[in-house]
Parts: structure tokens; sequence; C-alpha cells
């Protein structure tokens, strides 16, 4: 494996900073988003394609479009990726990003593809899979079975996979959601909380901005007005320098000002 520096990119596009190892030659490629918010918003209105000098595999940020909002878009950019590197590290981010997006099919096909295909694979198989079908059930409305379906990651889920090189924590927020969509408020507080405490190993990860806003929505759920306002409060200072068209930064406005 070889360090593999990334390639010039225009004026205004935000350059990964992780460092990226692979096989030299691997085709592959990665969305970067234009430089219109700041790095702590982590927000990719816009996202622009661009390929390694090496062509080496990296991470595709589909999932931070489809987290915030943008679903078309997100739809979108699954499929220029996986048209030109329909990799198994593409199809699963791709699939996670499909089926938080609503294309809850297609981003099935792609998680039972990658499970024929790598059956002893120990994070396909007890992270990624579990989590994109808990996935797909909340897209169907069935939360308890999304909360079953993410048993199996408990013991991976506060570590890095082999995607990330730090942790994302993605079950533990899915988790969060399913609980929310069940009306089980403290359960669903306790998830995002957890993400929250643990600073050192999510770091910037962008759902660790996003658990502010669902701990906020948890707390409304249990009637917790002030413990509410408070975590809408953290998030938006949190996004203050944000792009004021992001749709998941609009809903939390909207929700903050009709706070009682």
């Amino acid at each position: 494996m070889k360090l593999v520096a990334l390639s010039a990119v225009p004026p205004g596009v935000v350059i990964p900073i992780l460092p990226v190892f692979a096989p030299e030659g691997t085709v592959a490629i990665t969305c970067v988003s234009e430089s219109t918010v700041k790095l702590v918003a982590a927000t990719p209105p816009k996202v622009t394609f661009v390929v390694c000098v090496k062509l080496t595999p990296v991470i595709v940020t589909t999932g931070r479009l489809s987290e915030f909002g943008f679903a078309g878009q997100a739809r979108r950019a699954v499929s220029q990726a996986l048209a030109l590197a329909p990799e198994p590290n593409v199809r699963t981010l791709g699939a996670l990003a499909l089926s938080r997006s609503g294309e809850l099919i297609q981003a099935s096909r792609l998680a039972d593809a990658l499970d024929q295909e790598l059956p002893l694979h120990l994070t396909m198989q007890n992270y990624w899979l579990p989590l994109i079908r808990a996935s797909v059930e909340l897209g169907h409305g069935s939360p308890a079975r999304a909360v079953d379906r993410l048993q199996v990651t408990l013991p991976y889920e506060l570590g890095s996979t082999d995607i990330f090189q730090l942790a994302t924590m993605y079950p533990v927020y899915v988790r969060g959601l399913a609980y929310l969509q069940a009306k089980q408020s403290r359960e669903a507080a306790a998830e995002f909380q957890k993400m929250l405490d643990r600073p050192s190993i999510i770091i910037n990860f962008p759902l660790r901005a996003l658990a502010h806003l669902q701990l906020a929505r948890a707390r409304m759920l249990s009637h917790d007005n002030e413990g509410a306002r408070k975590a809408y409060a953290d998030f938006l200072t949190l996004w203050k320098d944000a792009d004021p068209d992001i749709p998941i930064l609009k809903e939390a406005k909207a929700e903050y000002a009709k706070l009682p």
C-alpha cells in the first residue's frame, strides 16, 4: 500500500484531510464539496468530482447529501459514482445513501449483491449491511425491525471501519432515528447523547452535528422544552455559517421558532 496524494483541485474546493491508502492503479473517484460553508458544517449543497493522481479509491460523500436533505442530488451522485467506480466501498456507501434518500429497492439490491459477494467480510456482515437494511426498514416505516437489524452492530459501532478512518457511529444514529420514529423519546435521546459524549472518536463527522438536532427532537417528543431549546441552540450555533438553503437546517430553524 502506498499513500497517494490528490491531484490539484480547482480553487474553492475542499480537499479531504484524511490520508488514503490503496493499491496504485485502482480506479475510483471522490466527491468533495465546494467551499461555500465552513468546514465545521461539512455541508455539500453542490459537488465536484475530483480524480486522484494515482486513481485511488476514496470516500464518496453522497451520505452527506442524503442526511442533509438533498435526496435528489444524493441519488444522482450515487448513480455517477457507481458508473465510474462500482467497487465494493462505493457500492456500500451508495446503498446507504440511497436507503437514506428513499430509493429503498435499489439500496436493497445493492446490499443483497454485496452480501452474496462478501459473505465472510467482517465489517460488511456486521456493520454495513445491517446498517443499510435498518435504514431501509426505516424507509418502510418499521422502526422496531430497524432496531432489530442493528443488534449485530453493537460490538463494532464505536470503532472505525475499513472504509472510514474514524468512527462514524452511523448505526447509533440510525438506531436513534428508529426510536424517534417509534415515539420512544428516552431511548432516542440516549443514542444521540451517546454520540455527543464521544467527540474523540467521531471527531467532525457530519452525524455528530446532526446528533444535536435529533437530540432536540427527542426532547421535544418528551415535552422537555428547555432541553430541546438548548439542543436546537447548540445545533444552530454550530451551523451558524452554513448555507441557509440546506433542507435539514431550514427544518431545524422552523422547529426552533415554534418552541413555546
